[in-house]
């Protein structure tokens, strides 16, 4: 089974909120967690359970996204600020049918699109909880604990990620409690 989950925590743990909810599933179940301002296009749910079909419970990836980080790999950096919701859309379907579950390297998985099994959130001993990092977090003990971070570069998700801002990594006002 895939749980496709948007946990979201209004006190600003969302370590914590991701933990309660994963908590909550069946053991050696599998979880997707996006954000809340991501778009998933007609399949999603279909090429997460092909790719989930071709790898191991020590796996965790990612897909390919519009906005992060310019400098993460999952980035295609051509629709960072492309307004039109058809080329994201065309680029969704072109990304599956070239690579469908083609899986490359990755040093971070991004919390706006990660897949995993409850074995690998319990190995990995959840995430931490009060730290915006939490997604980095998780990604570096996963790697310390023998785990495979992947990205996926037949699965893409839109990502809103703080719009309007050219430099969104560095607007994170919003995520700090006060």
């Amino acid at each position: 089974m895939i749980h496709f989950i948007q946990p979201f925590s209004f006190d600003l743990n969302i370590g914590k909120a991701y933990n309660e909810a994963i908590e909550l599933l069946p053991n050696d179940d599998w979880i997707c967690i996006t954000d809340h301002d991501t778009l998933k296009f007609s399949g999603f749910a279909l090429h997460v359970k092909e790719i989930i079909l071709s790898v191991s419970n020590d796996v965790i990836f990612t897909s390919r996204v519009n906005r992060l980080a310019k400098s993460n790999p999952a980035v295609i950096e051509a629709l960072y600020n492309c307004e039109d919701i058809d080329e994201h859309k065309d680029m969704a379907s072109f990304l599956w049918e070239q690579n469908k579950t083609l899986l490359t390297d990755a040093k971070v998985i991004a919390g706006c699109c990660m897949v995993f099994n409850k074995s690998l959130w319990r190995d990995v001993g959840g995430f931490i909880e009060n730290s915006i990092t939490f997604d980095k977090h998780f990604s570096h003990t996963a790697k310390q604990k023998g785990k495979k971070l992947k990205i996926a570069q037949g699965l893409y998700v839109f990502h809103l990620y703080r719009w309007g801002h050219e430099n969104p990594a560095t607007e994170i006002a919003h995520l700090i409690k006060k």
